[in-house]
């Protein structure tokens, strides 16, 4: 029985192709190049930029993302093709809660929700398939009874058609987000938080640890849970956001159709 060695043995003189294969043709080399375009990317979605020409704009564009195959740049950002679908804004009422101990107790500035709030507004304006209106913005903290009181409120009263939550989403013994929105949620939108997971482990592993919820509320309200820091929530929203319009679409939200 042959003994196969593992990683394939190196050719003798220091060169980094297996022993035994030979070189790629002009040829092959060729297909190769031309095809770059089309190989698997790693980034987690659309390039979101910030509205107005903002200092995001001033250093020019955003990268594309790179190949998982080339590990060159990719030539083309990722276009959010499902939002771009839409003829005319979708109207969305959106309410912004943060669950942070230390925020609520004004031991440092809320970062997650202004976040939320002017990517939203960036993908609005970029993209024209949402037009956002931010209802209620409020900092509670990571006590599940606070939580659950402000989203039962806002759904309970359809002041809202979507509600995202940033924070209290990991394995800590303080992290109760997901219990709290457990409770108000009728009908879970899994495919959305799996999706989001799994999108956002190409650029941080971590980001599996969530174990945020997603769902629909008696009243019709879609509630998203993302996770508690800026940059978690700029890559969770890259996934959500293209697919948003839609939706909103099938939960009947004003101006959808």
């Amino acid at each position: 029985m042959a003994v196969v060695a593992w990683p394939p043995l190196m050719a003798q003189g220091g060169g980094d192709r297996p022993r035994h294969r030979s070189p790629a043709t002009a040829e092959q080399m060729a297909i190769f190049e031309s095809s770059k375009p089309k190989h698997a990317r790693t980034d987690p979605g659309p390039v979101l930029r910030q509205p107005g020409g903002g200092a995001a704009e001033a250093a020019g564009p955003a990268p594309a993302g790179h190949s998982s195959v080339c590990g060159q740049t990719c030539d083309a950002a990722p276009v959010p093709a499902p939002a771009l679908a839409y003829s005319s804004a979708v109207p969305v009422r959106i309410g912004v809660l943060t669950c942070s101990d230390r925020a609520a107790r004004g031991e440092y500035a809320d970062e997650s929700g202004p976040a939320i709030v002017s990517l939203v507004s960036a993908f609005g304006e970029t993209s024209g398939a949402l037009a956002p209106t931010f209802v209620h913005q409020l900092v509670v903290p990571d006590v599940e009874e606070e939580i659950h009181g402000a989203l039962s409120a806002w759904s309970a009263a359809r002041e809202c058609d979507l509600i995202l939550t940033t924070g209290g989403t990991g394995l800590g013994p303080r992290d109760v987000t997901p219990e709290a929105t457990r409770r108000v949620v009728r009908r879970p939108a899994d495919g959305i938080a799996r999706a989001m997971a799994w999108q956002t482990s190409l650029v941080e592993p971590h980001s599996v640890l969530s174990r945020g919820v997603c769902g629909v509320t008696d009243t019709e309200v879609l509630v998203v849970n993302l996770p508690g820091h800026p940059s978690a929530v700029r890559q969770c929203l890259s996934v959500l956001l293209p697919v948003l319009p839609r939706a909103l679409e099938m939960l009947g939200s004003p101006g959808a159709s």
